[in-house]
């Protein structure tokens, strides 16, 4: 029987939506011998649970937008586009009759035509008896919360079932399931109906859900029957594999074969050899023959003697016993000091590196920082200076050298202070002008003194 032939529409839309490619005509006639079909390649690609749709919306007057249509998984495809090949996931679908209806006199109606998948059809399998779901999946709260579906197939018990909550949790016949999906739409495109009428039969009336279901389920068989196909291909590789390694087995055992056949001249050769050792172990050798070692290290030093004949050494040349004498004076090249080697010597910075600046708890060497806080510090503590005025720490401290332990000092320097200022010219009689200034002597008494 011939093939029919084909009034093929094809599209590849990428993952953003885009539509990347199209081929074919998109005229379809519902009165024409063609098989009307459109083909979809999507970038994203195909995974379980998931169903790909289509709709049909009539540019007309009394324009409607038709049921979502399921489209069937055809396996995995090659494309290229913009000069890169790349992979897609190929649906299929007829278009509907319903859709082929078109009663314009003048002419073809176009569509517009929108593709979409919708993901989390949760189908966890089909089971022969209720009891043997129930065994297999217990209900639970978890099953319940997601949407999970399955399908026993005994008369008895035939259909979809879900766990719902009754007082307990429990697998439940549906008449329609309750689904909870998430879609992803494409980028619209456009097809033409000729005029024409097709058959008016309805379209068997089964719920979207279960619909929804069911090509969810056929999905998944598509999925597993390419997943097979791939693993038979697997397997033919391996087969053909496995008769070239059989095929090079036996090459090699032919090889082995050759080789026994070497072996065994070579067995014979070594039995005439040993043999001839058989024989030779009962010969005495004399006892004034050298050994063949001891006949070469003589060989070699008679050809040093001959050699070293013609050499005159130098009268510079040191003694062994002045150069040993020399050599013990000298410092092994490994030796190292603070872990710094000295084979080159040692510089400054490496020896100051060396031995490392003082820490509070290690002793070592000032750093430049340091030597200036102690010079401040000296400086306060200077008692000596040239200027006549009490300006470092020492000054201050030598003002109360005769006060006992355990004085204020702060407070009673602050009411000296604040008695020779308050009350000198009450006390003297005397001004404090120019470059005069008040100051206390070891008594206690007020007195003035002039700087030149």
């Amino acid at each position: 029987m011939a093939s029919p032939i084909l009034n093929v529409t094809e599209l590849w839309i990428a993952s953003t939506g885009e539509i990347l490619d199209q081929s074919g005509t998109s005229q379809f006639h519902a009165q024409n011998n063609y098989a009307n079909l459109i083909l979809v390649n999507l970038e994203d690609g195909v995974g379980y649970d998931s169903t790909t749709l289509i709709n049909f919306t009539p540019q007309t007057k009394t324009a409607y937008t038709s049921h979502w249509f399921y489209m069937s998984y055809q396996g995995l495809v090659e494309h290229e586009v913009g000069g890169e090949v790349k992979s897609f996931a190929q649906y299929a679908i007829r278009v509907p009759r319903v859709v082929l209806q078109n009663s314009n006199k003048n002419g073809f109606t176009v569509n517009d035509v929108v593709v979409k998948q919708t993901y989390g059809t949760n189908f966890i399998g089909q089971f022969t008896t209720l009891a043997e779901l129930n065994s297999e999946y217990p209900p639970t709260e978890a099953l319940d919360d997601d949407n999970s579906i399955a399908y026993v197939i005994a008369d008895a018990d035939k259909g979809f079932y879900q766990v719902e909550l009754d007082g307990t949790y429990g697998w439940t016949l549906m008449d329609n399931v309750a689904l909870a999906l998430e879609s992803k739409q494409y980028n619209q495109f456009q097809i033409q109906v000729q005029a024409g009428s097709a058959n008016p039969n309805d379209v068997v009336s089964v719920s979207a859900e279960n619909v929804t279901v069911i090509m969810g389920i056929l999905n998944n068989l598509q999925i597993d029957i390419d997943r097979i196909d791939a693993n038979i291909d697997e397997i033919e590789e391996d087969a053909i594999l496995l008769k070239n390694r059989v095929s090079t087995n036996e090459d090699d055992i032919d090889t082995l074969e050759g080789r026994a056949t070497v072996n065994e001249e070579d067995i014979d050769l070594l039995e005439g050899r040993a043999t001839n050792l058989e024989t030779f172990q009962s010969t005495t050798v004399p006892a004034t023959y050298e050994t063949i070692s001891n006949v070469d290290l003589v060989r070699d030093r008679v050809d040093d003697l001959e050699t070293f004949e013609d050499v005159t050494v130098p009268a510079t040349y040191e003694t062994k016993t002045d150069a040993t004498s020399k050599l013990a004076l000298k410092v092994d090249k490994t030796t190292t000091i603070a872990n710094v080697a000295i084979d080159n010597g040692i510089t400054l910075d490496e020896l100051k590196t060396a031995i490392g600046l003082a820490t509070t708890s290690l002793s070592g060497l000032m750093s430049a920082t340091d030597k200036g806080y102690l010079n401040e510090l000296y400086a306060l503590l200077d008692t000596d200076d040239v200027d006549v005025l009490v300006n470092t720490l020492g000054e201050i401290l030598a003002l109360f050298e005769n006060y006992p332990e355990g004085t204020d000092i702060v407070t009673a320097f602050a009411g000296k202070v604040d008695k020779v200022l308050t009350a000198y010219d009450t006390l003297t009689g005397e001004s404090v002008v120019g470059t005069e200034f008040v100051y206390v002597d070891a008594g206690g008494t007020a007195k003035k003194m002039t700087l030149s």
